[in-house]
């Protein structure tokens, strides 16, 4: 039989030369000479990415990998239990075929794929595990379950699907370290720092969850699971070091004190205006050595409205005299109360701030993760504004 070439254009496979009853094929009627041809229609549209559905299949997926690890670990715990060495000296023949059984569905690719964990074995075998890249079924769904999410995220935020970050993303899903830490740095030198953790910063807690659960660092990986679950993370997701450890390097109260602009934030913020744009406009002028700027908008309909606008992340040092350093960035990762946020408070406090006003808090980076957000509902022209600038 003749190998059959799919027809391009129409995308079928072409007429078969004859049927299977034996009758003649008529050929498609030619168009006659010199009359135009027809016009193909127009291409269809590539069809949008369902994000809802990316989302329901990450959560199967997390589901599954949340519960793999579950089994693995009360499989672990029931074979070194005590109950079942006891049981073992009653019947050492169906101890050690059950002993067998339990081994081969721990490590067995048809099983769990070496997930055992829990108590002080199944961590050693753990350990075991992650220092010599075992990647048992849990991980590997678990891994599956953050690329859905990353892609979902890709069809919202187009950035993220750019080439450069698309191999920054793929090289941390495959767990090539080596080429995420070239992809970063292609996409550093494409868009500079900030704009490069601007970019990422929507798939950034996948992205360290991934690091920290294909690293070959065994005490990290709670991180990455509590990620996986939609929890908040109680540890850093590189050494895996508690959060108070980076409370304790990050313990100021937090200060907010009235100062006057210099010269070039006073003449950007002499012509901005209240919309989003300024807004944003006016979070690059203020910079990250620890200014914020407090709006009092008095709008039309005689309410008074307040906007707080918080920078993100300084980059030139690991620690300086703000909040707004690297290791308030990764505070922020895992505490929802740090010194950027109380600082954040103190000043609406000092600055007189009624309760229950209308406040819309604007933030980038490390100011976006310190936001609370509350809705504001602008409902008629605001104008008149007061802006005072604090230094946190």
């Amino acid at each position: 039989m003749a190998p059959q070439v799919v027809d391009e254009t129409a995308r079928r496979l072409p007429t078969p030369k004859g049927s299977g009853t034996g009758e003649p094929v008529v050929p498609a009627p030619s168009p006659a000479p010199g009359s135009a041809p027809v016009p193909a229609g127009p291409a269809s549209a590539p069809e949008r990415i369902d994000t809802g559905l990316l989302i329901a299949a990450s959560v199967l997926l997390a589901d599954a990998a949340l519960t793999a690890k579950q089994s693995g670990a009360e499989l672990t715990g029931a074979l070194f239990s005590w109950r079942f060495g006891l049981e073992g000296l009653r019947r050492p023949g169906w101890a050690l075929g059950t002993a067998l059984t339990c081994a081969q569905a721990l490590t067995g690719s048809t099983g769990l794929g070496f997930g055992a964990n829990g108590g002080m074995v199944g961590e050693l075998a753990r350990m075991a595990g992650s220092m010599t890249y075992r990647r048992p079924a849990k991980v590997a769904m678990a891994v599956d379950a953050f690329a859905l999410r990353i892609k979902a995220a890709a069809a919202d935020h187009p950035n993220l699907d750019a080439p450069a970050a698309r191999r920054l993303t793929d090289a941390m899903v495959a767990g090539n370290r080596l080429e995420a830490l070239r992809a970063m740095h292609g996409l550093v030198e494409l868009l500079g720092v900030t704009r490069a953790l601007t970019t990422v910063s929507p798939v950034i807690m996948e992205l360290l969850a991934l690091l920290g659960m294909l690293d070959e660092n065994p005490v990290n990986d709670e991180f990455s699971w509590v990620t996986l679950a939609g929890g908040v993370p109680t540890t850093d997701p590189i050494l895996g070091l508690p959060s108070s450890v980076l409370g304790f390097l990050n313990p100021g109260p937090g200060r907010a004190e009235r100062t006057e602009p210099d010269p070039i934030l006073a003449k950007v913020l002499a012509s901005s205006r209240n919309d989003i744009v300024s807004y944003v406009n006016d979070i690059g002028a203020l910079g990250n050595h620890g200014l914020v700027l407090l709006r009092r908008v008095a709008c039309a309909d005689g309410a008074v409205r307040y906007v707080l606008l918080l920078p993100g992340t300084s980059f030139a040092l690991l620690s300086n005299s703000t909040p707004q350093d690297l290791v308030g960035a990764f505070d922020g990762l895992l505490r929802t109360d740090t010194t950027y946020t109380r600082a954040a408070k103190k000043l609406l406090l000092r600055a007189g701030v009624p309760a229950g006003s209308e406040l819309m808090i604007v933030g980038h980076s490390l100011g976006q993760h310190r936001c609370v957000y509350v809705r504001a509902r602008f409902a008629s022209p605001c104008s008149k504004n007061v802006t005072a600038l604090w230094r946190v």
